[in-house]
This record gives structure tokens, C-alpha cells and sequence, in this order.
């Protein structure tokens, strides 16, 4: 059985004395793609440093590929891009890919490959300093690619690219993943994340709240239902008096009123149910009932609702 790519256990970190790692604990799997999210200053880009050795821990142990995060084992299995890319400003991108490459020991034909494969092909020639923020991105993107590392790290990869950038972005972690690299990805773009990641964890306040798939994630979401019936202030009323639903859960909002389904479960032939138990409420105490449509809150719904109960903010 294949090592998992990354194992922090019990991480501390603290920078004058406020932590930044608070016994985080989370294990990337070999050939997966972990989604890393959390609010600003959860803690993900400490991580990643102390991932890569550029950062010491104060408790903890970490792994990375079976090694000492910044052994020479460890930095040879893995490449990152870490918060903004370091290029060299009057260097041509493929000049700058060059000489980061005689550093690492990579053969001069690798630097047009990477190029190729973050989408900068025709753009090698280019001075960096000239390069927009998304081809910045790109290219620190291919600077972490040049070893062809077993273990990529990659924080906010998608800052400043248009939407056909981010999903070639998509693609090509896609198929890194599908030729056995393992990545690990900070973003806050939650549908991003969502469309590409096998696990996601969360991260709030330097610890880890919850690691799960997507879909896990999403079945994670409360259950609501927008209610538009008349008269209208008398749907609070009627609902919380029928015992249906605590008066908490009914707030108004532009279509009428919100009315959240936290208490009945959340299985689908509930909610079913508990509309239909709505609608007969309202028509039973003489309301017109115009609208009762069910919600189903997203990824970035459930997101808010952990970080905002774990004391984290966004």
C-alpha cells in the first residue's frame, strides 16, 4: 500500500506568540487531490511552508512523502507555489524556467514542456516583469512542475486567471492526478476546489474541522424552503403555532420567508413531506399560498455554516 503523500499529527506553530497551527492534524492520500479551504488565517499557507521546510513546527510531527519536511528526500518528491510566485523580473519566462532548472538539475528540455503544459507556450520569449497576473500564476505553476514532483503544492493557484484559465487550471490538475501526482490545493474559490478535489478539508483557527469528500460536504447542508403566501405576516404565526417548525427557523427574505428545515431531517421523502405539511398548514388557516419550493444549500453554504460554528470568519 501506497504511503500517503503528507501526515501532519498534532502541528502547533505560533508566530510571537499567536498560533497559526493549533494541533492541526490531516493526511493527503498518494494520488489524490486534497482541497485545502478555509477562511483567511486559518492556517493554510503556514502549513504549506511548514510542509516544504521553509517553516519549523513547535509540537507536531510531519511527513512528507515517507521524509523530514526540507530533506533532500522530501524536497525532491515534492514542488509548491507559495502565496505570490518569486521570478526573476528581467528574465523571458522560459530564460527564468531555465535557470530555476540548473539549480534543481533538470534538463534544459523540461523548462519548454512545463511551458506547454500551464498553457505559456507562445509566451516563453516574454520578459516576466511584462506578464499579467495570471500568467504569473502560470508560470509559478510550471516553476513547481519542473521536477516532475511526486507532490505539488499549490496556494490560491487560480488567483487572476478569466474563466477560461481557471478551467484549463481544472485540466490540467485533472490529469496530473490521472498520471499519478499527488496535489495539494489551497483555495478559497470553493466551486473550484469542488470540481477537481477527492477530499476536502477545512481549516479553521489552525486546526482541522472536518476532512470529507464533496459530496459528503454537500450532504452536510441544511434543508430550507422559500414560503411566499398572504397575508404575509401571519406565516410566521401559523407555522411556529402548528409546532411544524421553531419560530427561529422563519426569516424573512425577498421572496417571502426562509424557512429552515434543520429540525426534520434530511432525507428527501422528509422534506418532501414536511412541504406538503407546509402547504396544507398555510391553506388550512385560510393563506393564499403562491410559492413553496425547497432549497438546497451549496458547498460554499455548508463551508460558512462549519467555519462560522468552529469561531472561524471569512
Amino acid at each position: 500500500m501506497t504511503p500517503p503523500a503528507v501526515v501532519m499529527r498534532a502541528v502547533r506553530k505560533s508566530y510571537a506568540g499567536r498560533p497559526a497551527l493549533n494541533a492541526l492534524t490531516m493526511e493527503v492520500h498518494a494520488g489524490e487531490i486534497f482541497g485545502f479551504a478555509g477562511p483567511n488565517g486559518a492556517g493554510k499557507t503556514t502549513a504549506m511552508r511548514v510542509i516544504m521546510g521553509l517553516a519549523g513546527v513547535d509540537a507536531g510531527t510531519v511527513q512528507v512523502c515517507g521524509a523530514r519536511p526540507g530533506s533532500r528526500q522530501a524536497l525532491a518528491a515534492a514542488g509548491a507555489l507559495i502565496e505570490t510566485p518569486a521570478l526573476y523580473p528581467a528574465a523571458s519566462g522560459l530564460d527564468h524556467l531555465r535557470a530555476v532548472g540548473r539549480w534543481a538539475g533538470v534538463g534544459a528540455g523540461r523548462a519548454e514542456e512545463v511551458l506547454d503544459l500551464v498553457g505559456l507556450g507562445g509566451a516563453g520569449s516574454k520578459k516576466t516583469n511584462a506578464y499579467s497576473l495570471g500568467m504569473k500564476q502560470r508560470l509559478g505553476v510550471a516553476t513547481a512542475l519542473l521536477k516532475n514532483p511526486r507532490l505539488l503544492l499549490l496556494d490560491e493557484p487560480a488567483n487572476g486567471l478569466d474563466p477560461q484559465g481557471m478551467k484549463d487550471m481544472r485540466t490540467m490538475l485533472i490529469d496530473l492526478r490521472a498520471a499519478g501526482h499527488t496535489v495539494l490545493l489551497s483555495s478559497h474559490l470553493l466551486g473550484e476546489v469542488e470540481q477537481v478535489a477527492d477530499r476536502i478539508g477545512i481549516v479553521v483557527a489552525g486546526r482541522m474541522v472536518v476532512t470529507e469528500t464533496p459530496g459528503d460536504l454537500r450532504a452536510r447542508a441544511v434543508p430550507s424552503v422559500i414560503v411566499d403566501a398572504r397575508p404575509a405576516d401571519r406565516v410566521p404565526r401559523v407555522l411556529a403555532g402548528a409546532g411544524i417548525v421553531p419560530a427561529a427557523a422563519i426569516a424573512p427574505c425577498d421572496a417571502g420567508f426562509t424557512v429552515v428545515l434543520r429540525e426534520v431531517g434530511d432525507g428527501a421523502e422528509e422534506e418532501d413531506a414536511i412541504v406538503r405539511r407546509i402547504v396544507e398548514i398555510l391553506v388550512t388557516a385560510g393563506l393564499s399560498v403562491y410559492r413553496v419550493e425547497p432549497v438546497r444549500a451549496n458547498l460554499a453554504d455548508v463551508f460558512l455554516d462549519l467555519t462560522q460554528r468552529a469561531g472561524g470568519s471569512s
